[in-house]
């Protein structure tokens, strides 16, 4: 494959393993599609997504000799719900699609959640290929088996860990992503330069903006999803140090539950929920990387933590002995501490 177009594959030894195929102008390649899509492909589609790229994505399957079915989806986190999933599970039934099918999910976080979870549970498990349209679904929620929906109570509080059958980046799809989304997926990778690659913030930050850094996108989201991997290859049931991912996502999650789902982009969110973490820990450096999420849209804005208590406690990741919080004492070094919730505000303190 790697004769179609120049690119880059990342292997993830799970059970089952998988690879990571990254490379511009992949989307309407069929010879990615005859390797990872078995029997018939039901693709779930983000509508605005599949209206920029989805003709390149339906093209690419036909040339690959593959029948398929399109299921539009409306964006926005608010899909991510029970009545939608047995939607999105019931439209599957109807066609009949079987195990020996593939699910693809075309979009973002959202959709990828949703059919992830939908592929998860239908017919107790069928193939799924994940096909992210933006940077934030291509450095992050498309890696690593995690599907879910939000339930009422909470985010991502009903899903399954299910590993993709592949997944498949086309970094050419951003270039029709608006500003506020590619900030997104920016607060993720520099999330994982923060815990994990001191050198990969450095690069960002030489980069400074969103038309500076376009040229080297693709190694930088091969490098998120490297480290990524990495995580998720040492824990892949987020038990242990898989967790330094959730860093800025305890209070990120909590800003998203409170505010309304779908009101503050979890990008956003959790770049205050990083910026609140590295200025409480008073972390070397801190300044400059606040301001380089800023320069790419980002925001930083200290945040009230007192009205956010009630949520944190209900995080999935909550135990009977309290939450466990990432700190970064210096970039690229993350610590995992664990507080009981008679500890969490002052752990967190009141106020930025």
């Amino acid at each position: 494959m790697g004769r179609i177009v120049a690119g880059e594959t990342v292997s993830v030894r799970t059970r089952p393993a998988y690879d990571i195929h990254i490379a511009p102008g992949l989307l309407g390649e069929s010879l990615w599609y005859q390797a990872a899509v078995t029997g018939r492909a039901f693709i779930a589609a983000d509508a605005h997504a599949f209206d920029l790229h989805g003709r390149t994505l339906c093209a690419g399957l036909a040339a690959a000799g593959i029948a398929y079915e399109v299921y539009r989806i409306a964006g926005g986190e608010a899909a991510k719900c029970a009545d939608m999933l047995f939607a999105l599970v019931r439209a599957l039934a109807a066609s009949r699609y079987t195990r020996t099918d593939t699910l693809i999910a075309f979009g973002g976080g959202v959709t990828g959640d949703l059919a992830g979870f939908a592929a998860a549970t239908y017919m107790r498990g069928m193939p799924y290929v994940q096909i992210p349209t933006t940077l934030l679904a291509q450095v992050d929620s498309s890696v690593g088996g995690k599907t879910a929906i939000d339930l009422p109570e909470g985010k991502n509080l009903m899903g399954a860990f299910y590993q993709p059958r592949a997944v498949l980046i086309d970094p050419n799809v951003l270039d029709t992503l608006d500003d506020a989304n590619f900030a997104c997926g920016m607060a993720e990778m520099i999330k994982y330069a923060l815990i994990a690659d001191a050198a990969l913030l450095a690069r960002i930050q030489a980069a400074a903006s969103r038309q500076l850094i376009r040229g080297d996108l693709p190694g930088l989201i091969a490098r998120s999803v490297c480290i990524k991997r990495d995580f998720v290859e040492q824990d892949e049931r987020d038990q242990g140090q898989r967790m330094a991912l959730n860093f800025g996502h305890t209070l990120a999650h909590a800003l998203e539950k409170t505010q309304g789902f779908g009101t503050l982009p979890h990008g956003y969110a959790v770049g205050l929920g990083m910026a609140h973490m590295l200025r409480l820990a008073g972390t070397p450096g801190a300044d400059a990387a606040l301001a380089c999420m800023e320069r790419f849209g980002i925001p930083t804005y200290a945040v009230d933590v007192a009205p956010l208590l009630n949520s944190i406690r209900a995080d999935k990741k909550s135990t009977s002995r309290g939450i466990t919080l990432v700190l970064v004492p210096e970039i690229g070094r993350y610590e995992l501490k664990t507080v009981s919730f008679d500890e969490l505000s002052d752990v967190l303190g009141g106020n930025a």
